[in-house]
């Protein structure tokens, strides 16, 4: 899918157009198609869709492989004419890391970590105009051992991360133009209101040591570099529910 038409229709979407654009482009037509994710495109043939599927399936396994060598090389090719190099500066300039933090933190992050509703998390994080990409949940909140993964994702505000398993959540934000030194200062008050102390403060830049770590009991709060989101990195709060 192109920029225009991720803009246009979500991610999601979009990559449920990218898939039937692939299929279409097959030199024979399946009869049979494994989505690896909770919703499954408009096919010519049946569908099955696999949560986790890359851990459950072999096929969806060796596409993914398959796929990730593929935008690895495209990627490589982008960055030796320099493409990267010239987009970078219009990402940096659009990307406000405290804000975003202040956002994550103080209207997803803390909520869920005090009330322990992750489904409060998903609506307020799709109230900041995060949109899901994925959601292997398939949860029932009611049972007695709820579990929840689902990834949510804006243009130019990062990827929100939210997790509930084995009475245990947590929440995160990775961003391309993050790191310690932008993050760190704008999640002070919500370490405070959540009563942690700083563990680990190694802030340097780019390098790969721009860390902080803050701590109380079972809750933690990391802000590291992330190769997910290289350069950039990752915040995560973790924490046992109440």
């Amino acid at each position: 899918a192109e920029v225009e038409e991720i803009d246009a229709l979500n991610i999601l979407q979009a990559s449920l157009l990218a898939m039937r654009r692939a299929v279409a482009a097959l030199p024979a037509a399946p009869d049979f198609a494994l989505i690896d994710g909770t919703q499954a495109p408009r096919l010519p043939c049946a569908c099955e869709t696999v949560i986790r599927g890359d851990r459950r399936s072999y096929s969806i396994a060796a596409a993914s492989v398959l796929a990730k060598v593929s935008r690895d090389e495209i990627m490589a090719g982008l960055a030796a004419v320099g493409l990267m190099a010239m987009a970078a500066p219009v990402s940096a300039q659009s990307m406000n890391v405290p804000a975003i933090v202040e956002d994550v933190l103080g209207q997803i992050c803390v909520p869920y970590a005090r009330s322990g509703d992750v489904a409060a998390a998903i609506r307020a994080a799709e109230d900041l105009r995060y949109e899901i990409i994925a959601d292997e949940s398939g949860m029932d909140l009611e049972s007695d051992r709820p579990w929840a993964y689902v990834r949510l994702t804006r243009r130019h505000h990062g990827t929100v991360t939210l997790d509930l398993a084995y009475d245990r959540g947590l929440c995160a934000v990775g961003i391309y133009e993050g790191g310690a030194s932008n993050m760190a200062p704008a999640a002070e008050p919500y370490v405070q209101a959540l009563g942690l102390q700083p563990l680990l403060l190694s802030i340097e830049g780019q390098s790969t040591t721009d860390i902080a770590v803050w701590r109380s009991g079972t809750t933690q709060l990391v802000i590291s570099r992330s190769s997910r989101f290289s350069p950039g990195s990752e915040m995560v709060l973790s924490f046992e529910l109440p």
